[in-house]
């Protein structure tokens, strides 16, 4: 019965009397817009525009290949067709795996690049909650929060301090 009660308490305590504790920030909004995420960003573009420039020189090379093997494959005995057909096949699975490669690298990169970030941002929503006396900050992240008013979003704030701080 203790349980019932103090169940029942709890759900018709009022929201409102903690809604003025609790206030939400965009985390994305503020990587992005940050002088370091702007660099960042930057940054794994470049990365991301090399790879990429690789990825289609390799696959032009492969086409080529294959174009080349398909023209002499008349003329060849099945051998030879045989052994120019796994060599090519050799050609597409170390491309697949550099391709993979590459993907894991830059995936890597990207969070060597903000992790940094994103510590330093929640030590800034740390600092600023407990200046204001927050005792709840929430991202706002679009699955996790279905409303939030404007009032209680802090993230323009947070992204002027961080810029501050984070130059």
């Amino acid at each position: 019965m203790k349980k019932l009660i103090l169940l029942m308490t709890l759900i018709f305590i009022p929201f409102q009397a903690f809604s003025e504790e609790i206030v939400v920030v965009d985390v994305e909004f503020v990587i992005k817009n940050s002088n370091q995420g702007k660099r960042a960003i930057k940054q794994m573009q470049k990365l991301v525009k090399k790879a990429e420039k690789e990825k289609v020189a390799a696959q032009e090379k492969l086409m080529k290949a294959r174009m080349d093997m398909e023209k002499r494959a008349p003329v060849l005995n099945e051998k030879a067709r045989m052994k120019e057909a796994r060599a090519l096949e050799k050609q597409f699975m170390d491309f697949q795996k550099k391709t993979y490669k590459d993907q894991q690298t830059l995936a890597e990169k990207e969070m060597e690049l903000t992790d940094p970030i994103v510590e330093n941002i929640r030590q800034v929503i740390s600092d600023y909650s407990k200046e204001k006396g927050y005792d709840l900050v929430v991202s706002s992240t679009p699955s996790l929060v279905f409303f939030a008013s404007e009032k209680k979003d802090i993230t323009d704030k947070i992204l002027s301090i961080y810029n501050t701080k984070h130059k």
